[in-house]
C-alpha cells in the first residue's frame, strides 16, 4: 500500500531530499549487491489521491541518483551512504563508497567515493573533482558526518575495513574536512586520527559522548579489537580514550568462546539522565550468564568522568531466541510515545544461529526493558533473519513508524515490511525542525535538542551516518510526551564554536516546531534587528514570505549608504559587522525583488 510491494534493499536511508518535510527513502538493493552499478533507488514520499494517504513513488532515473562522473557512463557501484548538506545551501546532498567483502578479489572498474549535489528537489549531480575520489580504492563500512571543528561545514569521518583480507591487511580510516562547497580535503594525519593496529571497522557513528559541545566519533570494530571512542579535545584533534572510559565491544567473549564483531554504537539518552549512553549492536553473542551478547552501554555522567558500563540485563529476550546471536542492526525510537525511548533490534542468522528475527524492547518506568515481540506479533513474521530496523515519521503525524526488512539472497519472498505506527496515538508529542545561521552546518547536525515538561527533560541530538553502512534517520527530531499537555520550554544548543542556546517556552504539544538559530520566530510583515543597541555586530531577521535575492544597506541618518549587500532568504536572517561603524543611530533597510522596502532604526553604542 506504500509503494514498497516487492522491492529489495540490503540498505535503507531516511531523508527529505525535496524539502517538503516528509521523509523519502533511498535504497540499496539486495540483488548483486557487490556488483550492481545501478543498486540506488530513490522513493519520495507523496500523497496518494485514490486512497488519501502517503505512499513512495520510485524517482531513481529521473533523480540521477546512480548517474557517475562520466554523464555517458551507465552507473556507478554504491553498499553505502550517507546525506547531509555539504555545501550549505539549504538540501540534503549524498557521500556514497563502497564494501567488498574480499576486496582482493575484486576487479577495480573505477568507480569510487563521490559527492551528489542535490538542486533542492532530489535530483542529484556528481561534485567533480571533490576530493573524496581522489582517495583511491576505500573499502568502506562507516561514513558518518560532523562538524568537528565547528566552522559550518560538515566534515565527514570514512571508517575502512580491510585493503586485503586474506593477509589481514586492515585499511586506515580518514576524516575529510569539509570546504562547505561540496569539496572535501583528507586531513586525517593533521587531526591524530590514527587506527590502532588491526582495527578493521563495521561502522561508525558519531556525537557528543562527554556533553562538552564538540563531537566525537565512535568506531564498531570487527571481531579484531573492542572499539576506539575517539575524543574531540576541541583544538582540531582527537584522542581515543577507549580504554580509558570503558568503551569495549568486547569486554567478553560470546557464544562458546568466540570474540564478539562490532556492528554498530548507537548513541541515546534512552534513560532521560542528559548523557548519551549507547546500544552496542554485537554478532557472535550468547545467551549463558557468561557469554556476551548484544547490550546496553550506560554513560554513568559527568560525576564519574562519563565512564561507560555494559549492562545486558537491561534487555531479557523471551523466546524463541537463536542460540548465537548476530545482530545486524538496531534503532532507538520512543514507540509508544510515552516519554521513554524503546530499542528495535535486528538479528540475524550468521554462522548458523537459526531464529533471528526482529525485536522490540519496550522500555519501563525503572529504565530496565521487556521483550514484547509476541504481544506485537513481531514472532510470526516469516523472514529468519533481520538486516534493517528503520524508525521513521512517514505520514508526519507525530509518531515513528516501521520499515524492517530481512534476507540477504534473491528470494522473491524477501521483501520489505512497513508497519504503521497507530499504538502512540493515545500518547501526546511534540517534533522538533532546526534551521542555522549562517556559520552553523546547513543540516545542523550535531545540534542537541532538550524538550523540558516538569519532572521529564527528553534530550536528543541531530545525526547523520550511524552504526553499519551509515544508518540514516530524519533530521526532524519527534519526542514522546506521554500524557503530558505542556511543555515548559525547548532548549536547542547549535553546533558553532559560540554553542548558540535557543530557548522555545511554553510551545504547543502536538505539533511540529520551527526553531531558527539566535531567534525563535520571524517576523511577519517586517524586519527585527537583533541585538539593538549592538556594539561589534547585529542579525537582520526578515519575515518568513519573502524569497528570491534581498538587498541589504545600512545609511546613516543623512541618507548616506555605508554598507550594502545582496543576500539570499534561506537563513532567514544575516549578521552584519558593525565593527567600523561609529557610535550613533543609523537606519538598516531592507529591498526585495518587488521594490517592497522595510526600514527600522539601529543604535550603535
Amino acid at each position: 500500500m506504500v509503494g514498497l510491494t516487492n522491492e529489495r534493499m540490503q540498505k535503507a536511508y531516511v531523508v527529505d531530499v525535496n524539502g517538503d518535510q516528509y521523509q523519502d527513502l533511498v535504497t540499496i538493493t539486495g540483488v548483486d549487491y557487490f556488483n550492481n552499478r545501478v543498486a540506488m533507488k530513490l522513493f519520495i514520499n507523496e500523497a496518494d489521491k485514490d486512497w488519501g494517504h502517503r505512499k513512495f513513488v520510485d524517482y531513481t532515473e529521473w533523480s540521477g541518483i546512480n548517474s557517475n562522473v562520466d554523464p555517458k557512463d551507465t552507473g556507478r557501484q554504491t553498499t553505502i551512504a550517507a546525506f547531509a548538506d555539504v555545501d550549505n545551501d539549504g538540501d540534503v546532498d549524498m557521500v556514497t563508497a563502497h564494501y567488498f567483502h574480499r576486496i582482493e578479489n575484486y576487479t577495480d572498474v573505477g568507480d569510487r567515493c563521490q559527492v551528489l549535489l542535490n538542486d533542492g528537489k532530489g535530483k542529484f549531480t556528481v561534485k567533480v573533482n571533490n576530493g573524496l575520489d581522489k582517495l583511491g580504492l576505500t573499502n568502506t563500512q562507516g561514513l558518518s558526518f560532523l562538524d568537528y571543528d565547528l566552522d559550518g561545514n560538515i566534515d565527514l569521518f570514512i571508517g575502512n575495513w580491510f585493503s586485503d583480507y586474506t593477509n589481514n591487511q586492515v585499511q586506515d580510516d580518514i576524516l575529510m574536512r569539509g570546504n562547505g562547497d561540496g569539496t572535501f580535503t583528507n586531513v586525517t594525519e593533521l587531526t591524530n586520527l590514527n587506527k590502532p593496529g588491526k582495527e578493521p571497522l563495521y561502522g561508525s557513528s558519531a556525537g557528543d559522548w562527554n556533553n562538552d559541545g564538540w563531537t566525537d566519533i565512535f568506531s564498531a570494530s570487527y571481531c579484531r579489537t573492542g572499539g576506539s571512542l575517539w575524543k574531540n579535545t576541541a583544538d582540531g584533534n582527537f584522542i581515543n580514550v577507549a580504554s580509558e572510559v570503558g568503551y569495549n565491544s568486547q569486554l567478553l567473549k560470546g557464544d562458546n568462546g568466540q570474540a564478539l564483531c562490532h556492528w554498530a554504537a548507537m548513541p541515546c539518552d534512552y534513560d532521560n539522565d542528559g548523557d548519551f549512553d549507547f546500544y552496542f549492536a554485537l554478532v557472535h553473542g550468547g545467551n549463558n550468564a557468561n557469554e556476551g551478547r548484544s547490550t546496553i552501554v550506560e554513560n554513568k555522567g559527568p560525576d564519574s568522568n562519563y565512564v561507560l558500563r555494559w549492562n545486558m540485563d537491561l534487555t531479557p529476550r523471551k523466546p524463541p531466541f537463536a542460540g548465537h546471536i548476530a545482530t545486524y542492526d538496531a534503532n532507538w525510537f520512543d514507540m509508544d510515545n510515552d516519554g521513554l525511548t524503546d530499542l528495535s533490534n535486528a538479528d540475524g542468522t550468521y554462522a548458523g544461529g537459526g531464529n533471528g528475527r526482529i525485536y522490540m524492547f519496550h522500555q519501563n518506568t525503572d529504565h530496565t526493558f521487556t521483550d514484547i515481540n509476541k504481544e506485537l506479533g513481531f514472532t510470526g513474521i516469516k523472514y529468519n533473519t533481520m538486516s534493517i530496523t528503520r524508525p521513521f515519521d512517514y505520514d508526519n503525524d507525530g509518531d515513528e513508524d516501521l520499515l524492517i526488512w530481512g534476507g540477504g539472497n534473491k528470494s522473491s519472498d524477501h521483501v520489505p515490511i512497513f508497519l504503521k505506527n497507530e499504538i502512540a496515538d493515545m500518547n501526546n508529542h511534540v517534533m522538533v525542525n532546526l534551521k542555522p545561521a549562517i556559520g552553523t552546518n546547513g543540516s545542523c547536525i550535531g545540534a542537541r535538542v532538550e524538550v523540558h515538561s516538569g519532572t521529564l527533560v527528553k534530550t536528543k541530538e541531530v545525526y547523520a551516518g550511524q552504526g553499519n553502512a551509515a544508518g540514516q534517520s530524519q533530521f526532524k527530531l519527534v519526542f514522546g510526551l506521554g500524557q503530558l499537555t505542556t511543555i515548559d520550554s525547548i532548549v536547542v544548543y547549535f553546533p558553532n564554536k559560540k554553542h548558540n542556546r535557543v530557548v522555545l517556552k511554553n510551545p504547543e504539544v502536538n505539533q511540529t516546531h520551527l526553531i531558527y538559530e539566535y531567534i525563535n520566530a520571524l517576523p511577519l510583515a517586517d524586519i527585527i534587528l537583533f541585538p539593538n543597541p549592538a556594539k561589534n555586530q547585529t542579525k537582520v531577521a526578515f519575515p518568513e514570505n519573502l524569497s528570491g535575492p534581498l538587498e541589504i544597506s545600512v545609511h546613516d541618518l543623512s541618507g548616506k549608504k555605508l554598507f550594502q549587500n545582496s543576500v539570499s532568504t534561506y537563513h532567514k536572517y544575516i549578521p552584519i559587522d558593525l565593527s567600523a561603524f561609529s557610535p550613533g543611530c543609523y537606519i538598516v533597510q531592507l529591498r526585495d525583488t518587488s521594490n517592497n522596502t522595510y526600514t527600522k532604526r539601529l543604535l550603535v553604542e
